[in-house]
Parts: C-alpha cells; sequence; structure tokens
C-alpha cells in the first residue's frame, strides 16, 4: 500500500475521461463518513444533483449561498446507486485509481 497526497487525489478526480477510448473515469475512495463509519464507494466527478438549487437558501442575487470548495466538499456519483453523494475531503483516507483495486493511504 502506497501513499498519495490529496492534491495528487484530487488531481485524479478532475480528470474525468480517458482520452484514448472516451470512458468516463471512476475512482475509488475510502472515507470516514459522518457517524464515524469507513465508507468505500467507486465514484465519478462532475455531478450535480437534481434537486440542489430547491434545497439551498438564495443570496440577495439569487445565487446559491452553498459553496462546495468553501464547505470543503465534494460532489460525486456514487455508481452503486447511481447518485451524487457530497464527501469531506478532509474525510478521504484512502484512494484508487481508475481501473486498479489496489487502495494508497492518502495524507493531508
Amino acid at each position: 500500500m502506497g501513499l498519495i497526497d490529496i492534491g495528487t487525489v484530487l488531481k485524479h478526480f478532475d480528470d474525468t475521461v480517458d482520452e484514448h477510448d472516451l470512458t468516463v473515469k471512476d475512482y475509488g475512495i475510502k472515507f470516514i463518513t459522518a457517524d464515524g463509519r469507513l465508507r468505500t464507494m467507486r465514484a465519478r466527478k462532475n455531478v450535480k444533483s437534481p434537486k440542489q438549487q430547491l434545497r439551498k437558501p438564495l443570496d440577495e442575487k439569487g445565487r446559491v449561498m452553498y459553496n462546495l470548495k468553501r464547505a470543503g466538499t465534494m460532489l460525486v456519483s456514487d455508481l452503486a446507486i447511481n447518485q451524487p453523494r457530497s464527501v469531506k475531503v478532509a474525510a478521504i483516507c484512502f484512494f484508487a485509481d481508475h481501473g486498479s483495486t489496489e487502495f494508497h493511504r492518502v495524507y493531508h
């Protein structure tokens, strides 16, 4: 099991499509949930929740006040249930690259 830093993990998640065969890349992550469990997920990035605009309060110009980056979260799609999930970046403990099942420990 190797080590990988969180900056490299986030760069991997920004790489969403394989240029050679035009497939969408997915990655494995293990993270600590809000209730303290270790959860494993195959996920991909760049998803939007269809109900996101309906739940969040708006500022005076009508924009959503919740900022994922400022809150330290990342919106991913859980491929097992095909639903968007928000994951705290600071809670990610392990990472597996696209096409790999070997997890690397993430340091922050």
